[in-house]
């Protein structure tokens, strides 16, 4: 199950690369970021740790869709089909049903995040990349590029 306060976050910052680690629980989840070797004089520990950092959440929600949660709804499912073949419904079948249904809009829940996690990452990354190209324009040209 998804729940945020199991995490514990360590940073880690040299001249090239990132490291953001997740502890949760007996598990480990690592982000890394390295600075690209012609963007060395535009490295930054804030940049790097926020793309490693990404990078790590993306590893945490899909280990949590993947294994917490796949499994909790493999199980709820055959209760869950157990609970059809009864005639009679009764209060247990409608709290496996909502278990059920609560494990699979997590799920949901977690694609869309990683998913948008991802797209926002290449973006941010492609920015930064056009960004530096800019500053190298204008510094070997020293002139002024459109922004």
């Amino acid at each position: 199950m998804l729940d945020i306060r199991r995490i514990k976050k360590e940073y880690e910052f040299d001249e090239e690369f990132a490291t953001v680690t997740i502890h949760v629980a007996d598990n480990v989840f690592i982000g890394v970021a390295q600075c690209a070797p012609e963007d060395m004089e535009f490295c930054s520990e804030k940049t790097g740790l926020a793309i490693a950092e990404t990078r790590a959440m993306i590893n945490y929600l899909t280990w949590v869709r993947d294994i917490e949660l796949a499994q909790q709804l493999k199980i709820l499912e055959h209760l869950e089909n157990g609970v059809n073949a009864k005639e009679e419904k009764d209060k247990n079948g409608y709290m496996i049903y909502r278990a059920a249904n609560r494990c699979r809009e997590e799920i949901k829940f977690i694609n869309e995040e990683v998913k948008k996690m991802r797209e926002e990452l290449k973006a941010f990354i492609d920015n930064k990349a056009e960004l530096y190209d800019k500053v190298r324009a204008r510094r070997s040209k020293n002139i002024k590029v459109e922004e």
